[in-house]
């Protein structure tokens, strides 16, 4: 059984069409299925956090009767199976559900959510001491997977829908493409049937000027000119494959750009709402505790600096994503003048605040030559590099700040007596949301975002940003910027 060109062709469309789609519709079910997984997890984080927090002080006081307050409020919210109160020894001192109350809890804490095969998702958080030293007991919470698993379930239905019409709608397009596509080519075998048999009078209609049409006149002029087709043809072949590979390669530049592009969008999106919702999350649950309890005056005014304080961090944040917004746009406003950084130096160090008997040397050599820049962004990359300097020096630590001078540049540097920093990841530092893996970053909260917007301010003024370290604990890190000196009058 002979098979049709036009079958073929739409055969091979179609395989195309229906490959693609089946790895879009399986990458957008697990993107969502990871989406609803890390959506329960946070939430089940930020719920048990919260409860930690208001239930420490009364289970200390043994307040049973508040912390049952708080346990039966949890466990109306939507989705929560139960929440129990637990001794160090597992013993349930008291539960949202009767029947789990005055005995050892039956649950232990689940795994990986993904792999969760249960109808429960369970996980305890563990409640310390006002000394932060011993566990005086925790609280379990268990979270039904029903929604998540219903989600899931809605998510593979509509996406097995949208992929199944996407397949008949690349089918008729298909049809109709391949039917356009090949009609001139049917033309052409018709009239190079006639020519072989002798027919030199017969001639094509020619319709457009592009490869086919061009392929139209010289079957035409075929007639005339054997001798000379199959040159032309080879000629033409040649000059089409050229620009298609042309073509092929410029396409997979921009489709390589768009995926970049698509990424870092991907990124800059889960950072900046994961570092919004965790402030968000605490002003909120302290607000509701507020709200719903009756605490003791020093309670208040303690939840009420907390949400003051979260709402001075989600300021900050604006701000650092405002200003990396503007770096990354090139679209930085500069007030330009002559600066003094000796004097910007020592103004900023009177701002600064400093604990734990560090501390700050100055040990600037000379005269330094005044720069034309902003004053207000040196000052802001100077107190990004001692906060650094200062997060990483132990007590009674030092802290030193020097400067250099080039034949075109002034170098201002701050040197700690850190732990230093390893050189795989020296040249991350500067990357937006980046953050150290050593136990001091991971106990700071910040956005990651201060040396990627040290770094835009300096090259905006023409200089350079750099970090120099041995990785040696106690020898420290030194992190530099150079400015242009300013041109003489």
């Amino acid at each position: 059984m002979r098979v049709s060109y036009r079958t073929k062709l739409l055969f091979a469309i179609s395989l195309i069409g229906f490959v693609s789609l089946t790895a879009l519709v399986l990458d957008r079910v697990f993107l969502f299925d990871d989406i609803l997984n890390d959506r329960i997890v946070n939430r089940i984080d930020a719920i048990g956090n919260i409860l930690v927090v208001e239930t420490r002080n009364h289970l200390i006081k043994q307040d049973y009767k508040n912390l049952q307050i708080i346990l039966d409020l949890t466990d109306q919210l939507p989705q929560i199976e139960f929440v129990s109160l637990l001794n160090n020894n597992g013993f349930v001192l008291y539960s949202s559900r009767k029947n789990f109350r005055n005995k050892i809890s039956r649950f232990e804490n689940s795994g990986n959510i993904k792999k969760e095969k249960s109808d429960i998702f369970v996980k305890s958080f563990p409640i310390m001491n006002k000394d932060e030293v011993k566990t005086i007991g925790s609280v379990q919470i268990g979270h039904s997977m029903k929604s998540l698993r219903d989600e899931s379930k809605r998510v593979v239905s509509r996406s097995s829908q949208f992929g199944i019409i996407m397949i008949f709608l690349v089918l008729a397009a298909s049809w109709f493409v391949s039917g356009n596509f090949l009609r001139p080519l049917v033309e052409m075998k018709v009239m190079t049937g006639k020519i072989a048999k002798g027919d030199f009078s017969a001639r094509m209609k020619v319709s457009s000027k592009d490869i086919i049409g061009k392929l139209g006149f010289a079957l035409n002029d075929m007639a005339g000119q054997l001798d000379d087709l199959t040159n032309n043809l080879n000629n033409k072949v040649k000059d089409a494959t050229r620009g298609l590979e042309v073509a092929n390669l410029s396409l997979k530049k921009a489709n390589e750009r768009l995926l970049e592009l698509d990424n870092l969008k991907n990124e800059f999106v889960s950072m900046v709402s994961h570092e919004i919702r965790t402030p968000l999350t605490g002003i909120i649950g302290f607000a509701k505790t507020l709200m719903n309890l009756d605490l003791p005056e020093k309670q208040r005014k303690e939840y009420l600096e907390i949400i003051e304080n979260e709402g001075k961090r989600l300021a900050v944040l604006t701000e650092d994503f405002l200003d990396i917004s503007k770096i990354e746009s090139k679209n930085m406003d500069l007030r330009l003048e002559a600066v003094d950084l000796a004097e910007v130096i020592k103004g900023t160090l009177k701002t600064f605040k400093v604990a734990n008997d560090i501390q700050i040397q100055l040990k600037l050599t000379g005269e330094i030559p005044k720069v034309r820049a902003d004053k207000g962004r040196i000052e802001q990359v100077l107190l990004n590099f001692l906060t650094n300097a200062l997060r990483y020096t132990k007590n009674s630590g030092k802290i030193f700040i020097e400067n250099k001078c080039t034949e075109s540049s002034v170098i201002i540097s701050v040197k700690d007596e850190g732990p230093g920093i390893a050189k795989e990841n020296m040249d991350r530092l500067f990357e937006k949301f980046y953050r150290g893996k050593d136990n001091i970053s991971k106990k700071t909260r910040g956005s990651g975002l201060g040396l990627a917007i040290a770094k835009g301010i300096i090259e905006a003024h023409g200089g350079k940003i750099s970090v120099e370290s041995d990785g040696v604990p106690g020898q420290g890190s030194t992190f530099s910027f150079s400015l242009p000196k300013q041109e003489k009058a």
